[in-house]
């Protein structure tokens, strides 16, 4: 009886090491980059990573539209491969000896359209990854 328990303990113990059911998470990159609109940051919009298969990561931009991807809730990165990449409408910061001036608009979506596809290959390595995009350039 005492080597049975103390097999089934020895198991049990290795099977806690192991992780148990292991991890689900795919191979992830840490991701961050800026987004302008002819030079000024874009703010307040929300960049999302849509990967082939897989769940898609998201982030907002500050207000100097900078920022960090994450693949689920207080987990930085985004799944390792091509994505297509969608922009929310946002607004550009005013430049800073020029704040009261009004924000320039974003290029708006086509009709019909939620967001703005800043691109449909945008790769993402292992490690870390500086994406930034340029929102006019795409008129």
């Amino acid at each position: 009886m005492r080597i049975t328990c103390s097999g089934i303990l020895l198991v049990m113990i290795s099977a806690i090491i192991a992780g148990c059911g292991g991890d689900d998470r795919p191979p992830i990159g840490f991701v961050t980059g800026t987004i302008v609109n002819d030079g000024t940051p874009v703010v307040g919009s929300t960049i999302e990573f849509f990967p082939s298969d897989g769940r898609p990561s998201m982030g907002i931009t500050d207000e100097n539209g900078k920022y960090t991807l994450y693949y689920a809730v207080g987990e930085p990165g985004a799944r390792i491969g091509v994505h297509k990449v969608l922009l929310s409408a946002g607004q550009s910061a005013p430049k800073e000896d020029d704040s009261a001036a009004p924000r320039k608009p974003m290029p708006r979506p086509k009709k019909g359209k939620q967001l703005l596809t800043l691109s449909e290959n945008t790769e993402v390595k292992a490690g870390d990854n500086e994406i930034n995009f340029d929102v006019a350039t795409l008129n």
